[in-house]
């Protein structure tokens, strides 16, 4: 039954195209379970009205294909901060950055600056805090700080999501940033770092030029995906940073491990679980892992390189192995 939330948007979501009822449904079958307690019901329907109201106000934000809008705005959550009611508060400031905007990426351009203007960078705890704490405390670290710039641009109908790479491969840590949908496709947009334009290489680009893996999230099922978790689908967007090559699994039944070395240990990027085959990766020196008792091998790839690993064919391990190779230096 709808509520008088959702009937009195009713309207402008018809002059958008799309219904709120069907929206609210799709939300939902996307959410984790625990956002799906009856004490966020009023929370999700506010998210989905809210969506509707920005995309028929804002004259530009229509245009966004349906199936864009469902995956990248329509989401009441980025990762795994609370679940707070976010979007009201963040319209009240990006409503009319957006309406004075010409265009999508004008517009994602301003919020960012007004996103900047609000937080900075600092580490902060583990666990990742709300968007309104990043907001009042203005400070967060780089996943904080990539949740409320996600948050502020889907409050304006702009598509984005959250991009990160698991674990650098050439330096210690990890980091996560955000990716604005364009008309001419995906567009990097670094918080905290006051740029010009969607797209200007930022202060990470020469790492992740190197990376062995960057991933992009999007809460549904992708086709492809190299993963897909908890109603997530994790897709590998290396190639659109970094030259690569592909691993390729020779059986169909072997869960892999991909590991890499960071903080002194070694760190998994990614599993291939059946029926996910192969992976590209940035060129590097990698320990693969599986079964049990626990078997490894390293393996090394060049940009270009296509391998074929069985897992089946004894590899022992090298006496000696440099991991954090330069790509040059393979």
């Amino acid at each position: 039954m709808a509520t008088p939330m959702l009937e009195c948007l009713a309207l402008a979501a018809i002059v958008c195209g799309l219904d709120p009822g069907a929206c609210l449904d799709h939300l939902r079958s996307r959410s984790p379970a625990c956002d799906l307690i009856p004490a966020y019901e009023d929370l999700l329907e506010e998210n989905v009205a809210l969506a509707l109201l920005a995309r028929d106000s804002i004259p530009w934000a229509s245009s966004v294909p349906e199936s864009i809008f469902l995956r990248y705005v329509l989401p009441a959550r980025v990762s795994q901060e609370p679940l707070v009611a976010w979007r009201p508060e963040f319209m009240r400031y990006t409503l009319p950055i957006a309406l004075s905007s010409p265009d999508l990426e004008t517009a994602a351009l301003r919020i960012g600056a007004w996103c900047d203007s609000i937080c900075d960078y600092r580490p902060t705890q583990a666990r990742d805090q709300s968007p309104l704490v990043t907001w009042s405390s203005g400070i967060g670290r780089c996943e904080e700080l990539t949740v409320f710039y996600i948050d502020a641009l889907r409050s304006a109908g702009i598509p984005c999501r959250q991009a990160y790479t698991p674990w650098w491969t050439v330096c210690d840590d990890n980091h996560a940033w955000t990716e604005v949908w364009t008309p001419r496709g995906w567009k990097f947009g670094e918080s905290a770092a006051r740029v010009d334009s969607l797209g200007t290489p930022p202060w990470f680009a020469h790492n992740a030029s190197r990376a062995g893996l960057i991933v992009a999230i999007a809460p549904d099922s992708v086709p492809g995906a190299l993963a897909f978790r908890g109603g997530v689908s994790v897709l590998n967007v290396t190639e659109n940073y970094a030259d690569f090559a592909v691993l390729r699994i020779a059986d169909d039944s072997t869960a892999v491990a991909v590991n890499v070395v960071n903080w002194g240990a070694f760190r998994t990027l990614a599993t291939l679980r059946p029926p996910v085959r192969e992976v590209r990766l940035g060129g590097g020196v990698y320990m693969l892992s599986w079964g049990w008792p626990l078997e490894m091998a390293v393996v090394t790839l060049a940009p270009g390189d296509t391998l074929v690993f069985d897992c089946t064919v004894p590899s022992p391990l090298p006496d000696y192995c440099e991991m954090n190779k330069e790509v040059g230096d393979l």
